[in-house]
């Protein structure tokens, strides 16, 4: 079986006590049926203290239950986990011995990933300055891990395809991140039209239908071809865009303000931003322009390659993972915004915690993504065209090395 990781993935160390924001505070802790058999046979004041801890939902789901300040209850005053301590990293069941870790199976083909949530995994991400790359490596089929996604082999190729361009287009530094973020929007309402809902209906024209989409993919590859996309998003855009920014910016903001948060915290720093739009539209025009490094293209990589498979296989949707991408790293962006009003700069750990809130608040919160989702799809206000016009207008005529 071939996995798929990005290179820094070996390199992840959890920082363990010198965490500034536990994964082991406020978040639900559940046990693999295994794990709390396992825990209900240990002996002695631990394994009181474990039987003790561990609660049977109404789903038969095994939970710790969490004590004081959402503490988990194995979790010290050093800020390391009593159970490693005492019964080593082996006794952890698969949540904690897993995470920031994710996985999505394919067939004969594993891709694995660290969540932003984590704070040391979003270091090691926006720590990267060169363009993000990807490891393959071989290792044997396991039994039973993970139920694989059945993809006819015209579609997986189509998709990998798709997905390897969108995340060329994102990596091409001739030009801004956020001309790069248009050009991907613009490739996305290009593969609209050569997802089939359902193939079978398609009979012999599907056939042809991915043929053709895969030549335009492959043409798109090129730096040289990916022009003509930005040529089409500059088409759409105004100088009265400039204007609606900061229109556009409110409306972000009070969406999110109504998803319910997972840290109360999250809503008041929204709701602080929403309090000076004036001054946070002038504050984004200074991060847009400076270009901030590479932070905002790992962002993107992150989101587009994270999501935009599972996008298309489940729901047809190329413009659902694109659109979430682009909205990912705005929001993101506006963060850094009110930051720099705040402080005057943005640091690098500035940016991790607000990348690790955000995953944890909609990244991480299934409910939130998905009406996230509908938001998308259904507010003609940030369909994709409008996104183009508040990403790129005022950069015509403006080059970058």
């Amino acid at each position: 079986m071939k996995v798929k990781q990005p290179s820094y993935y070996p390199s992840f160390r959890c920082s363990a006590g010198s965490c500034r924001d536990s994964c082991c505070i406020g978040w639900e802790i559940s046990l693999d049926s295994e794990t709390a058999n396992r825990y209900r046979g240990v002996e002695g004041h631990l394994g009181e203290r474990l039987r003790q801890a561990m609660q049977v939902t109404e789903e038969n789901e095994t939970l710790f239950q969490l004590g004081p300040g959402q503490r988990c209850p194995f979790l010290n005053s050093d800020g390391l986990c009593d159970l490693i301590c005492q019964l080593g990293e082996d006794s952890l069941g698969e949540i904690c011995r897993e995470h920031p870790r994710f996985y999505q199976w394919y067939p004969g083909f594993r891709e694995d990933g660290l969540g932003l949530c984590c704070e040391e995994a979003a270091r090691l991400l926006l720590s990267q300055e060169k363009p993000l790359e990807f490891i393959l490596t071989e290792e044997p089929d396991p039994e039973g891990e993970g139920e694989p996604l059945e993809f006819s082999p015209e579609r997986a190729r189509l998709l990998w395809e798709a997905r390897s361009t969108g995340l060329r287009i994102l990596q091409n530094r001739r030009h801004p991140v956020w001309e790069r973020l248009a050009m991907l929007l613009r490739f996305g309402r290009m593969l609209e039209g050569f997802l089939p809902v359902v193939e079978s209906e398609a009979g012999q024209d599907c056939a042809k239908l991915y043929a053709e989409a895969e030549r335009l993919v492959r043409e798109y590859a090129s730096p040289d071809r990916q022009d003509g996309l930005l040529e089409m998003a500059g088409q759409i855009v105004s100088d009265s865009d400039l204007q609606d920014r900061q229109r556009m910016i409110g409306r972000i903001l009070t969406f999110f303000s109504t998803l319910e948060p997972n840290r109360p915290v999250w809503l008041e720093r929204l709701e602080g931003l929403r309090s000076k739009q004036a001054l946070l539209a002038g504050s984004w025009e200074e991060i847009r322009r400076e270009g901030s490094g590479t932070v905002y293209e790992q962002l993107a990589v992150y989101f587009f390659d994270r999501y935009f498979l599972d996008s298309c296989w489940y729901w047809d949707d190329p413009m659902g993972a694109v659109a979430f991408c682009t909205l990912s790293v705005l929001l993101l962006s506006l963060l850094d915004a009110g930051t720099k009003l705040k402080k005057g700069a943005v640091s690098l750990e500035d940016r991790i915690e607000s990348a690790k809130s955000y995953s944890r608040e909609i990244e991480y919160s299934l409910e939130n993504r998905e009406q996230l989702g509908e938001w998308l799809a259904e507010n003609e206000e940030l369909q994709p065209e409008r996104l183009i016009r508040m990403l790129t207008a005022g950069e015509q005529g403006r080059h970058f090395s």
